[in-house]
């Protein structure tokens, strides 16, 4: 599985209770059931920053190695380059 790959890296940002969205060096991955399953959001390359707005948990962006800024407003299950 995704955690046994040992893919997982920081950051991790927590969505909901039971909703994940992880950085990896495989792009990103979301869990919908506290980190048991891991899936791809279909953004990929290194990220290596994401942060959560304190003001709209909806809101997400992330930073690959790259420099490329993506975006979410629907707590990282679409993503939008900036």
């Amino acid at each position: 599985g995704f955690l046994e790959e040992g893919r997982m890296g920081l950051p991790l940002v927590p969505c909901r209770t039971r909703w994940l969205v992880a950085g990896t060096v495989a792009g990103l991955h979301a869990s919908n059931d506290g980190g048991n399953t891991w899936t791809s959001t279909g953004l990929n390359g290194r990220i290596l920053e994401m942060a959560a707005s304190p003001h709209d948990a909806n809101r997400i962006l992330a930073v690959s190695n790259k420099g490329q800024v993506f975006a979410s407003r629907d707590n990282g299950r679409t993503w939008t380059d900036k």
